[in-house]
């Protein structure tokens, strides 16, 4: 019976850590520090806190949240906290979603 046990334990699935993920994801893919990667962490966090939400209900929601926090958002008082770090954490946040953040476009001669 203990072989079964054993069998049971190993066929659990491991939950994904999306809060590290993204971290790692910094770190790795936009080569920021791993303190920076931890400041832009713990203000996404932060959003999470403030629309009692989870990473991964921010991460389907990000194309809708994020607009909330930017400069003519109803949420934009929040998104300049920290000198704007709530929102450039969201911003990185929605790059590491897969929905590239909307930039003004420039014309270009």
């Amino acid at each position: 019976m203990k072989k079964q046990e054993v069998k049971k334990e190993v066929k659990q699935e491991v939950k994904p850590d999306m809060k590290n993920d993204f971290q790692a994801w910094l770190v790795k893919s936009k080569g920021l520090s791993e303190l920076t990667s931890i400041d832009y962490k713990n203000r996404v966090a932060k959003v999470c806190k403030l629309e009692k939400t989870t990473f991964e209900k921010l991460y389907s929601a990000i194309s809708t949240i994020l607009p909330q926090y930017e400069k003519e958002g109803k949420k934009a008082k929040i998104g300049k906290l920290g000198h704007g770090g709530i929102l450039a954490g969201l911003k990185k946040f929605a790059e590491f979603a897969g929905n590239k953040p909307k930039t003004p476009k420039t014309n270009q001669k």
